[in-house]
């Protein structure tokens, strides 16, 4: 296991990795996931994936990226994403990554807010992201990215005007909106590393072994998630991120299999689909796998869906917001299976249950849930604030 005591940012992470388990593979991407843009399966290996990373970091660097600026990323669910995350944290840049399927408005919001210096873009999504710079006063530059492997962008573009963002920050990371328009949370390396860390420091259902794990995600690389949680965690421990572009349930199962994953993560509407489809010979599953990791199962399918498949599900609560500082994971017994337990909190955790004058509420009433660590700083690993929205 690398320690995030020996790194200072998600790029020398990477580099820890790829110098300890060079011939171990870093990532997968079955050919379910990929057959729009690739004619096989994609396999890549840290010794590969750091090469790549050099690349494309040389690239940025010529074209007068600097550290504080931004570079938005709208490159879908595809194996580039991490690439470019990496090449421009090298260089400390932080990314935007957005959501493709957001509106031209909702887009030019986000371009906009974060002043981002480049948009960097499949071809099926530049359409969309000209109409939504045409709507903001920007200068950011729009990139085509037209080749999917091994290779860095085409164009040249010259970046001038100085960036905004502070040292350290890796993602300026925009919530959906649901409350009013988006929310750029403010993602620190510190805030990835203690991701990791969390991870790795876990026994029990999910504790992780050194360059074997392969971790399963079909969530959006545009949510913490599939970016700290998953990529970020599976460096840290040599293991290989497994990339889907999406939950297809037809081909999970196959997907799994296939690519050897020992570990899944899930939102709570897979379980219920899953459970839904017609069972098909040995589905024993937990001969592979060793866990499911995430949040929401439906608590009548939670018992049903682990005797079912063979391997538990992990229920969990943090936000984005919080990061590891304060999340909580029923990862040892008692789990309470299918009561909506998502475990205990930690020794290193302060929270009270509030009503709506801000006092304790009595047992078994509900409330407002707050948090913070138990010793300062009270915030350590959460995320640094909304940018311009303090």
């Amino acid at each position: 296991m690398i320690s995030i005591n020996q790194v200072t940012s998600v790029f020398e992470y990477f580099c820890k990795s790829a110098s300890t388990y060079p011939e171990a593979d870093f990532l997968h991407v079955p050919y379910e996931a990929c057959k729009d843009y690739s004619s096989t399966s994609i396999e890549m290996t840290y010794a590969e994936a750091y090469d790549y990373v050099k690349r494309v970091q040389a690239w940025y660097e010529s074209s007068g990226i600097k550290p504080g600026h931004r570079v938005a990323l709208s490159l879908e669910n595809r194996p580039v994403f991490f690439i470019h995350f990496l090449a421009l944290n090298a260089i400390d840049v932080s990314i935007v990554p957005i959501n493709p399927d957001l509106s031209i408005s909702s887009t030019a919001y986000i371009l906009e807010d974060s002043s981002a210096s480049v948009v960097l873009a499949i071809h099926s999504q530049v359409d969309k992201l000209r109409a939504s710079l045409s709507r903001i006063s920007s200068n950011a530059t729009l990139v085509t990215l037209t080749n999917m492997f091994n290779d860095v962008p085409e164009q040249t573009i010259s970046v001038c005007r100085d960036g905004s963002a502070p040292s350290g920050e890796a993602s300026l990371l925009y919530t959906s909106g649901t409350t009013g328009k988006p929310k750029g949370c403010i993602l620190s390396n510190e805030y990835f590393l203690g991701v990791a860390g969390w991870y790795l420091s876990q026994e029990g259902y999910c504790k992780l072994e050194q360059a074997c794990e392969r971790l399963i995600s079909p969530l959006p690389v545009y949510h913490s998630n599939a970016l700290a949680w998953s990529f970020v965690s599976m460096i840290g421990c040599g293991g290989c991120i497994v990339m889907l572009d999406r939950f297809h349930p037809s081909s999970w199962w196959p997907s799994v299999v296939d690519s050897r994953a020992t570990i899944i993560h899930y939102l709570g509407v897979m379980p219920a689909i899953l459970l839904s489809m017609e069972a098909k010979g040995d589905q024993n599953y937990g001969r592979q796998v060793k866990f499911g990791f995430g949040a929401g199962v439906d608590p009548r399918h939670h018992r049903a869906f682990e005797d079912r498949f063979g391997f538990p599900l992990i229920e969990a609560w943090a936000m984005t917001e919080t990061g590891a500082g304060a999340v909580v994971a029923a990862t040892v017994e008692p789990r309470h299976v299918g009561m909506r337990c998502f475990g205990r909190p930690g020794a290193d955790l302060d929270y009270r249950i509030l009503d709506e004058d801000g006092n304790d509420v009595d047992s078994n009433e509900s409330g407002h849930f707050v948090v913070r660590r138990n010793a300062e700083p009270y915030a350590k690993y959460f995320f640094d604030g909304y940018h311009n929205n303090p």
